[in-house]
């Protein structure tokens, strides 16, 4: 797994004395959004997640905050779907529903309607962050510094959930993958869904990686100094070589699964 420390490092080695005003962490967090958007312009479910909702009597669903387009809605009855509707450029959704319209990331639907749905969506890649722990509650339980050595932390509760975090003893130690199952922003909080090997101390350092397909993850550090130096016929190539190999990936049915999305026992340092 590539994380966001030897990202840095790649970069301020392939920098050398070279300065830019844009910070390069946020380089990186454009070069994983790039990533994404490209090969979804070839297949436009990738990365696709789905939860079932029940339309209560505000009858208004609320989806993430990182949540970016919906690709279908289906009923659900008897734990089986139902009559199924693919969205496709307009936001308004006909049929089952009666009417539902999608606002932000708020599906609201007609009066009449109240059932419980399947929501199948696609979520923005969260961006990158690596941060110091505070302190340690236990195995699975740890604060991290509100504001981040490199990156970006969300200032929304629960954000994270479902995310795969890698966290260190400390400095150099190999990093440890485990699942959100909470997150407080106000102190950051983190709760892990499984334990670590080891209490997190203030020696220790929490990171958010990156989500890009294992198969593209080579094109990070390229896209971050293209997006530096402003070369915008360096990105136009790279955009080609992601097509094309999105493209062949799925020709062959052989889709490039995001590395957050991998069991941590398979994720290796």
């Amino acid at each position: 797994m590539i994380y966001l420390q030897r990202l840095m490092d790649g970069m301020n080695f392939r920098l050398g004395e070279q300065t830019y005003s844009y910070h390069k962490a946020d380089a990186l967090n454009f070069a994983q959004e790039h990533i994404f958007s490209i090969i979804r312009t070839v297949d436009r479910t990738h990365g696709e997640v789905y939860q079932d909702f029940t339309v209560g009597s505000n009858k208004v669903i609320q989806l993430p905050e990182d949540f970016h387009a919906l690709t279908k809605v289906c009923t659900r009855s008897s734990g089986k779907d139902g009559a199924i509707i693919d969205i496709e450029d307009n936001r308004e959704i006909w049929g089952a529903f009666s009417y539902a319209v999608l606002i932000g990331n708020e599906l609201h639907f007609s009066s009449e309607y109240s059932e419980t749905v399947r929501l199948y969506y696609l979520n923005a890649p969260r961006p990158m962050f690596r941060a110091k722990v505070v302190s340690g509650v236990s195995t699975t339980v740890f604060v991290i510094e509100t504001t981040p050595l490199f990156g970006e932390i969300a200032d929304v509760d629960d954000y994270y959930i479902g995310s795969w975090f890698a966290v260190q003893q400390a400095d150099g130690k190999p990093y440890e993958h485990k699942r959100v199952s909470d997150y407080t922003y106000s102190t950051g909080e983190i709760t892990l869904s499984s334990a670590l090997s080891f209490t997190p101390t203030t020696n220790s350092f929490a990171e958010l990686p990156p989500s890009v397909p294992t198969a593209l993850r080579r094109y990070l550090i390229d896209i971050a100094l293209a997006r530096l130096r402003n070369d915008k016929d360096e990105l136009r190539s790279i955009r080609l070589e992601i097509v094309d190999q999105a493209t062949r990936n799925l020709q062959s049915n052989k889709k490039v699964r995001a590395e957050g999305d991998l069991p941590a026992s398979v994720i290796s340092d």
